[in-house]
């Protein structure tokens, strides 16, 4: 799923503040956000956007024009990923798994400023290269799909410290109800955890 908008979108009455919708949200807007102008927002991949293959084509010759607007502030979830921010911090594309597929939210409404760049080789300017494969990142893969046997368990940050609150995941639980997670630790106590 693929999420775009403004105010009616991420504002306080606004789609996302729907329950279903809200909880599959890769963000949430935080108190007086709204759609930020006036300002030029340099853009660019974080750290974690740069290692998705998904954009491998583009990250070598992208130049990506300024934003003209970026929805903020806002919080990332716990299992979310900042895959694009501007030079403030600002996070302008947020990923997550959720379920057996993949939520992406898109937090400016001037990306089609892209497109004035003109076409590459393929038909294709920076805007349509970068939709054509956040859209190919989206759909599920052969393996992902049908597997509703498989129950991957995710953290929300691959460390933690000794004694630290840790947030764990579940992809894949099947609509026929959880049962009972069972965790052996390394000293060999078992705790069991509804599901």
């Amino acid at each position: 799923m693929l999420l775009f908008g403004g105010k009616h979108a991420y504002g306080k009455d606004g789609y996302l503040a729907k329950e279903l919708l809200g909880d599959l949200s890769p963000a949430e807007s935080l108190e007086g956000a709204s759609m930020k102008e006036g300002t030029r927002y340099r853009v660019d991949f974080t750290p974690a956007g740069r290692v998705l293959p998904a954009f491998a084509g583009i990250l070598e010759d992208a130049s990506f024009p300024a934003l003209l607007s970026v929805w903020a502030p806002v919080k990332t979830g716990e299992f979310s990923t900042s895959v694009m921010e501007t030079s403030y911090g600002n996070p302008v594309l947020v990923t997550r798994r959720y379920g057996q597929g993949k939520v992406a939210m898109l937090l400016s409404n001037t990306l089609w400023k892209w497109q004035l760049g003109g076409a590459d080789g393929s038909g294709k300017g920076l805007y349509g290269r970068f939709i054509t494969q956040l859209v190919h990142m989206l759909n599920p893969k052969d393996g992902d799909a049908g597997q509703d046997d498989v129950l991957r368990i995710v953290m929300a940050s691959g460390e933690a410290e000794l004694r630290e609150n840790v947030a764990i995941g579940v992809i894949g639980l099947n609509a026929k109800g959880g049962g009972d997670c069972l965790v052996k630790t390394p000293s060999g106590k078992k705790v069991t955890y509804p599901m």
